[in-house]
């Protein structure tokens, strides 16, 4: 038998499916997901930075005890040349710190974050 849960909490699936359906409706031109909302990948393209993009790995995993959680992984697609001027390997390390920042933040900030940094025209 399933355990049921509190109205209104939203399962792990369903957070999934909300929060990259809000953040495709936020931002239409930098964020493509290749299957809809259901998809594994999100990408992030800028229209300022040709060539650079963002790719959110996004699965479901399950642990010993049954508890569902997801996981998020950030790929990096760089042109060969901006890694090459990255003295201060932001690019390689961008996964590490996107990781810190979903535990500062939580998923739905931190994609916002990411996205904006990368993507947003500044005033």
């Amino acid at each position: 038998m399933q355990a049921s849960r509190p109205p209104g909490l939203l399962s792990v699936p369903d957070l999934k499916y909300s929060i990259c359906f809000q953040i495709e409706e936020k931002y239409p031109d930098s964020v493509y997901l290749s299957e809809g909302t259901c998809s594994h990948c999100m990408e992030i393209r800028s229209a300022r930075h040709p060539g650079f993009e963002l790719v959110i790995v996004w699965r479901i995993q399950t642990d010993e005890e049954g508890k569902v959680f997801p996981k998020l992984d950030l790929l990096t697609k760089v042109p060969e040349r901006a890694l090459e001027l990255d003295k201060n390997r932001v690019i390689e390390t961008a996964p590490l710190s996107f990781r810190r920042l979903l535990g500062v933040l939580g998923v739905e900030a931190a994609l916002d974050s990411l996205i904006k940094l990368l993507c947003v025209e500044k005033d």
